[in-house]
């Protein structure tokens, strides 16, 4: 790609958004990382009799065993370690992060065929079947993107290599489907998998992830909204943004012009096309709504959905410098990054009701482990790349959050 800004890395100054990242660490030192890996462990029969006195316990709410969706708090947890370390230069998140590689490296050698996710590979088979399970490969997205951002925010190498092998399986896997079913298979939900494959075709260069970019673009969403036509209304919001994600990011890597109008449109559709609340979300029950005033319930502004746009509208505004999308960001990070997150104890929030009478409900750190728990983990350790912009000519600042920065052309400290 020509021309797109360039993100400049910051260090937060003392401010609301510092005090936050702050509280999160504290929420974050709390669990132990190789608890958090209990399920995969499971899933590598690490927790055999023979092993039964140094196999860690599970935790509650999603991250119980017999729970479909467990494991994703995870790489949510790692990946908000890799940019702690990144953003803040935290040693201790580093370590922790570190020590979780090396956990999934274990697992990694036990299992078969190189797998390494919290659930099983029989899931995939089942979707592919026709038959219900809850969200498979959001759940193994969520390991491979912290596998990543081990590897691209803290160095770790083995991380890479991890994810690396790990892929293999699906190419072998998707080696067995057409067109057809291949299309039918991503409208399941495939999470954020093509924005991995993409990832991992610019860190290796190696063509099978260039063929996995292909498989996983979810053609039966993208193509309607390439010719014009609303294909979101009263989809699943959080299932959608991730996908628009891998778009981006394989436009970025490939430079095909489709990704980067499915993006487009993507935008086009979820948020010109569409009524928002005054908080800046437009999702009700996590669907994608039209009539604001029919859809005002204790169920508004999924926060998964609120970073998640953040992320989409951070790619947007550095593919075209237009300031619209450091508005989109600000009224986000007001409104969904503080206000979803309990300030002082760092729960997240997981909708922001807008029903009458509603209150915030706090999700227990230790009973819940829902999608926007771990969502939060990295929402509050990523302002680091978001904030500072360049091209060959000039700065631009995203938002009116106080950082620091250090560059070859100048020292920055920007306060407000």
């Amino acid at each position: 790609m020509k021309n797109q800004l360039k993100a400049v890395r910051v260090t937060l100054r003392d401010s609301i958004f510092k005090n936050r990242m702050d509280v999160n660490r504290r929420f974050m030192m709390d669990f132990e990382p190789r608890r958090l890996l209990a399920n995969y462990f499971y899933e590598a029969g690490l927790n055999s009799n023979i092993h039964y006195d140094t196999m860690p316990q599970h935790y509650g709410g999603w991250e119980e065993p017999d729970q479909q969706v467990r494991g994703s708090y995870a790489g949510h947890y790692m990946s908000a370690c890799a940019m702690l370390y990144h953003f803040e230069g935290d040693e201790e998140m580093k370590r922790r992060g570190d020590a979780m590689v090396d956990c999934l490296e274990e697992c990694q050698k036990e299992g078969e065929d190189h797998w390494v996710g919290s659930i099983p590979p029989v899931y995939l088979e089942r979707i592919a079947r026709n038959k219900w399970v809850w969200a498979p490969h959001y759940m193994i997205h969520k390991t491979f993107m912290g596998l990543i951002d081990m590897y691209r925010f803290a160095g770790n190498k083995k991380a890479l290599e991890i994810a690396d092998r790990w892929a293999d399986w699906f190419v072998n896997w998707t080696d067995k489907f057409d067109e057809e079913q291949l299309a039918r298979l991503m409208d399941w939900e495939s999470g954020g998998l093509m924005e991995c494959w993409a990832d991992l075709y610019d860190m290796t260069g190696k063509e099978k992830y260039r063929k996995l970019i292909g498989r996983y673009y979810r053609r039966n969403l993208f193509d309607p909204l390439i010719r014009g036509e609303d294909a979101l209304t009263l989809k699943h919001a959080n299932t959608s943004i991730p996908e628009a994600h891998g778009c981006a990011r394989a436009y970025e890597v490939t430079g095909e012009e489709k990704y980067k109008k499915a993006v487009e449109m993507f935008w086009h559709f979820a948020v010109e096309a569409r009524d928002s609340y005054a908080s800046g979300g437009q999702n009700n029950r996590e669907l994608w709504v039209k009539d604001l005033t029919e859809n005002l319930t204790d169920s508004t502004q999924e926060f998964c959905t609120v970073y998640n746009m953040i992320r989409l509208a951070d790619d947007l505004l550095r593919w075209t410098g237009e300031k619209k999308y450091g508005d989109y960001m600000e009224k986000c990070y007001y409104n969904g990054v503080l206000a979803q997150q309990n300030k002082r104890t760092g729960e997240a929030c997981y909708f922001l009701p807008m029903s009458a009478g509603a209150k915030k409900k706090w999700l227990e750190k230790y009973h819940t482990f829902y999608c926007c728990c771990g969502t939060m983990l990295q929402a509050q350790s990523s302002y680091g790349d978001k904030l500072l912009y360049r091209d060959d000519e000039a700065f631009y600042i995203s938002q009116y959050i106080p950082f620091s920065a250090s560059t070859e052309q100048a020292d920055i400290s920007m306060e407000f």
